[in-house]
Formats: structure tokens, C-alpha cells, sequence
């Protein structure tokens, strides 16, 4: 096999489930995987290691699980940008891990290939955006085995299970939108979850309800205005109102932007700074990235609009390689207009 190429998804995290404990587990969680911005990565068999350096420590981790690889060359054509509420530290590095280990003829289901690379410890949503698409919720870690609140990072717990995929209405747009800044990550997203943990139960509950019977439902139900009432509603609770919060002004601005230009509710992914509402159509979408261009700063803003990942991420055949150690490594490019 002389080469493999990943096209990933990234996701959206809607939210936290439980950082309370009380019935013995925590985390949980529902997340949207999207089709773009996407990890392009190709991997080759090579006489020799050619690695791009932002794929060292990676590979090094996975090489050290692994033993005896053959060498490969390595080339990450693009990128989802980092620290913006997208999770593109989980989609590269089970990348090259699925990568490399395909071409050794030594292929790992996706949960094995996130515990070699130590994701998935608090939420499970990349990981299994990777692996399927779709709409999921995950169960979240008992505490016996995780032992309290961390981020991801932090965290040795293997992935969560998978409680539930609902495949994305085909027609749905999200339409994402991100000002400057980044998210919360490193030493200070554990200092977050030390001083915002426990939440109290009555929000967790609410989370619960929320989440299983009214973001679900409405997926199922196909209910666009439905998902984004109970988006809405989802942004002032529990773990995800303090994420807000340390958004401030500016992140309660970008969702109100996208309210008023239209779109069916609005949220912050993840710790941000990536918001993001609903559009019911592809020319719904339109319609809201044309609001949103009138509106003041606009040229400061970075706007996606975004279909669902049905499968995943998608393995196939690369192209025959060429040696492109000089090779730059784009972002998905931005979309600023509507595509269907």
C-alpha cells in the first residue's frame, strides 16, 4: 500500500451533561459533527520518517504504542483552526494515528486509536464525530474510573460510549461565526473546571431535559425552530452558561448577531470563540450570511456556513506522492457565503 488520505470532520459541542456526580458518572454531552473545516492528511510508505513538526509529538506517541512502524512521510495539506471550538486537536491526532497504522496493516477501531492518543477523557464527541457523524450524545465517565472534573487534557479516562446518533437532517446549514480571540485551554480550562465544578443538580437535570427532550426531538423531528429554542434556552445552564460567560460581551453579541440575521437559535461551541446558529435550508443560509454581511464589523468576522458529516471521517487511496518537505499547510478555507 503505498498511500492513504483522511479527510476529517470537525464538531460542534453543544454541551456538557453532567458535572455534578451525583448518580456516580460525569461529563456526557451532545455534540453536531460537520462536514468542514476539515484535517487533509496524507500518509505514505518511505525509505525514511518525513514528519512536518506539527505532527512530532504525535507521531512520536503513537510510535511508542506501536512498536515496529514501518517509516512513513507524513503531509497535512489542511488544518481546522486551532482553539476555536472545534475540536481540531482531536481530529489530527486520531488522523495520523488511524494513518499510520492502517499503512503497518494494523488498523485500530476508533476508540482504541483516541486512547493511544489520549483523547476523549472528558468528551467523548470528537471522538465519535470521527468515527460516524451524525448527532450524538455520550455518557460521560464513572467517577470511579475518572475520579472527578478535568478537561481532556487532563484526563486519563478512555473514550465515553456512545448513548445516541441521529443522523443531521440533510438540508440543515449551520452557520458559524467567530470574531477574534481564542478559546480556554491549557492550565487555565483546568483552573475553570476546578473553580466551576460541582454544578449544582438542579442544573444538571435541566441540562438533561434540554438535551433528551428538546435538542434530540427536534433533530429527529427535523423541528428547526424546535432545536433552536432549546439551543437558546441551553446557553444560560449549568457548565455551558460559565463558558459564556467567560465569552463576555463579545460572545453574547456574535449570538445575538446571528439571532437577528435569522438563524434558529444560537450557541457557543465548546469554550469558543466559534458561535453558531441554524439555518433550515440551504437557501435559509444565504439569507442569514447576507443579513449578517450588512451588519456593522462585519468585515472583522470570520462566517461558515457548514453542512453535516453523514459518515464521518472518509479514508481512501492518496494520490502517488511527491516529496513536499517545503510543503505549507493551509486552513480550510473559509466560506463566506452559503453553499448548498
Amino acid at each position: 500500500m503505498d498511500g492513504l488520505e483522511v479527510v476529517t470532520p470537525c464538531r460542534l459541542h453543544l454541551g456538557l451533561l453532567d458535572l455534578n456526580g451525583a448518580l456516580g458518572r460525569v461529563d456526557g454531552g451532545l455534540g453536531v459533527a460537520l462536514a468542514e473545516p476539515s484535517v487533509v492528511l496524507r500518509a505514505y510508505s518511505s525509505p525514511r520518517w518525513s514528519i512536518p513538526p506539527a505532527l512530532a509529538e504525535v507521531v512520536a506517541t503513537v510510535r511508542s504504542h506501536l512498536r515496529g512502524l514501518p517509516p512513513s512521510r507524513l503531509e497535512l495539506l489542511q488544518s481546522i483552526p486551532p482553539h476555536v471550538g472545534l475540536g481540531s486537536q482531536t481530529q489530527l491526532r486520531l488522523a495520523v494515528a488511524d494513518l499510520l497504522s492502517r499503512l503497518a496493516d494494523r488498523p485500530m477501531r476508533t476508540d482504541a486509536l483516541a486512547t493511544l492518543v489520549g483523547r476523549g477523557g472528558t468528551s467523548g464527541i470528537g471522538v465519535h464525530a470521527y468515527d460516524q457523524g451524525g448527532v450524538l450524545l455520550d455518557g460521560g465517565h464513572a467517577l470511579s474510573v475518572k475520579g472527578g472534573f478535568l478537561p481532556s487534557r487532563y484526563s486519563k479516562a478512555p473514550p465515553p460510549p456512545l448513548l445516541c446518533r441521529l443522523p443531521i437532517p440533510p438540508q440543515w446549514r449551520f452557520v458559524l461565526l467567530r470574531g477574534p480571540g481564542r478559546g480556554v485551554a491549557g492550565r487555565r480550562e483546568l483552573e475553570v473546571f476546578a473553580d466551576s465544578t460541582p454544578i449544582p443538580r438542579r442544573e444538571v437535570e435541566r441540562i438533561a431535559h434540554l438535551m433528551v427532550m428538546g435538542l434530540l426531538p427536534a433533530v429527529a423531528d427535523q423541528d428547526a425552530q424546535g432545536f433552536g429554542a432549546s439551543l437558546d434556552a441551553l446557553q444560560g445552564v449549568g457548565f455551558k452558561a460559565i463558558e459564556n460567560q467567560l465569552r463576555g460581551k463579545g460572545g453574547a453579541n456574535l449570538r445575538q448577531r446571528l439571532r437577528a440575521a435569522g438563524t434558529y437559535g444560537a450557541g457557543l461551541s465548546s469554550f469558543g470563540p466559534t458561535v453558531f446558529g441554524l439555518a433550515e435550508s440551504p437557501a435559509h443560509a444565504v439569507e442569514v450570511v447576507e443579513s449578517l454581511r450588512q451588519m456593522r464589523g462585519a468585515g472583522r468576522l470570520d462566517v461558515r456556513v457548514c453542512s453535516g458529516s453523514v459518515s464521518g471521517a472518509r479514508v481512501r487511496s492518496a494520490p502517488p506522492g511527491t516529496d513536499r518537505r517545503q510543503h505549507r499547510v493551509r486552513p480550510s478555507p473559509p466560506s463566506s457565503s452559503a453553499k448548498p
